[in-house]
């Protein structure tokens, strides 16, 4: 009876760690949407000045996926991220990168959850948001694509 036990959860962590063994490196290409928010208090009033990146389609937009040992790196527009897969088909990543929105340029800490399925397609997406005593600046950028 042991020995049945043992065996199958052999078999169970043998499937777990060939699932996360997947390595989805390469360049995809696809379409981006990128946008944000910039947000002021003014000063003495409970009022807050809102400046908006309306939603701008990023058309042949490119992401590159390499993995070295269990890490993965991204790579989209001007940003390297690192991180690794949490499940068999998804993938989170992080790093500080600079980005622009509305009239506001600046590093910000960016965060991206990728999601791979068996078709060879990617879709990412990324956010930030950072904030201070006066200002929240929040930015997104989202992707569909293939290899």
């Amino acid at each position: 009876m042991k020995h049945q036990y043992l065996f199958g959860l052999l078999a169970v962590g043998a499937l777990g760690v060939a699932g996360c063994g997947t390595d989805y490196s390469g360049t995809y290409k696809g379409e981006a949407t990128e946008s944000g928010t910039v947000k002021i208090a003014v000063p003495q009033t409970a009022d807050v000045a809102k400046n908006e990146s309306p939603p701008r389609k990023v058309p042949d937009a490119t992401v590159t996926v390499s993995k070295d040992g269990s890490a993965y790196v991204v790579k989209f527009a001007a940003c390297e991220m690192k991180g690794e897969a949490s499940t068999p088909t998804l993938v989170v990543v992080k790093n500080t990168c600079d980005v622009k929105v509305a009239n506001w340029e600046g590093k910000l800490p960016l965060s991206a959850t990728l999601n791979f399925d068996g078709t060879g397609a990617l879709s990412m997406e990324v956010t930030g948001t950072t904030k201070n005593e006066a200002t929240v600046i929040s930015y997104d950028w989202t992707f569909k694509g293939k290899k």
